[in-house]
This record gives structure tokens, sequence and C-alpha cells, in this order.
């Protein structure tokens, strides 16, 4: 579905850049966690630039990435 969106949508379109946070959040969920502070941190990025950094979300997305930086475990 990602590859779908980004090449119809473009990779920074919101619908895209929500379906990257979910993804990120179930890698979490799986145990992959350090995996998913990577795509957050990156994310993040990318929402702060597309969205401007009070976006909400922009600020989702820095607030899961807080959440799980804690609990790095892959």
């Amino acid at each position: 579905m990602l590859a779908a969106q980004e090449r119809v949508l473009a990779a920074d379109h919101p619908d895209t850049l929500e379906t990257r946070h979910y993804l990120a959040w179930f890698r979490a969920k799986m145990g992959h966690v350090a995996t998913a502070v990577r795509e957050f941190t990156h994310l993040s990025e990318r929402l702060a630039e597309s969205e401007g950094p009070h976006a909400i979300a922009a600020r989702r997305a820095r607030e899961a990435l807080t959440h799980w930086q804690g609990r790095r475990r892959t």
C-alpha cells in the first residue's frame, strides 16, 4: 500500500505520511522498536518540512518518537 501511495500520491502527501506513521507504530508494537524509532525520526523531519513544525501530524510523530525512544530493544 505504501509503495502505491508514494507512486500515485507522492512521498510527502499527507495520506502517505500517515501510512508511514501507522507502519512505524505497528513495527514498534511487533518488537522492532529501533527500526520504528528511525522511521519516526525521519517522519518527524519530513512532516516538519512539509506541514510545519507545529502541525498536528508533526506533533503526533514527535510524540510517538518520544514514546518509543525509551523502549528500544532491536
